[in-house]
């Protein structure tokens, strides 16, 4: 039988269970935000909008410090262009790419489709990863004199 929450079930630990039981790992959480860990290792904080019922998948990677400011703006818009399902942004420093979807929740949540858009967003960051980055423009395993991994925690936690 599926699982169905109604807006009001759609709680940081109602979801973290759900996470917890389908064989994921749930790290820092925090009142309106929690991170899962995709089977290939990237940390996805998962935000909780209650206002707006939105559920948001983010992800975080370190770029290149040493490309322009010009140069990061140019590649966002691209993956913004050519790139489906996500948005994608600088972070307050620009030295952050922010991979961001929302899914919303009015009406009630289904817990199978909330597991497939996790799923199929992680998918989307391994394809990022692995077929859009030729340039090496995302630093994965952080860069050399920063000691922060590609794809760990939002800077605001």
């Amino acid at each position: 039988m599926a699982k169905i929450w109604s807006e009001d079930e759609v709680t940081n630990e109602a979801l973290q269970t759900h996470f917890i039981d389908s064989g994921l790992s749930v790290e820092r959480t925090n009142e309106k935000s929690f991170g899962v860990r995709s089977n290939n290792g990237l940390y996805i904080v998962i935000r909780i909008d209650d206002d707006r019922h939105y559920l948001s998948f983010n992800c975080y990677f370190d770029l290149d410090k040493t490309r322009s400011q010009l140069e990061k703006l140019v590649l966002v818009q691209r993956y913004n262009y050519d790139l489906f399902l996500a948005n994608y942004a600088l972070g307050n420093n620009s030295d952050d790419l922010i991979v961001s979807y929302a899914m919303s929740f009015e009406m009630g949540l289904i817990a199978g489709q909330m597991m497939h858009v996790f799923r199929r967003f992680s998918r989307l960051l391994d394809n990022l990863i692995a077929k859009e980055n030729k340039d090496n423009f995302i630093v994965i395993g952080g860069s050399d004199d920063d000691a922060t991994p590609a794809a760990t925690e939002s800077p605001d936690q």
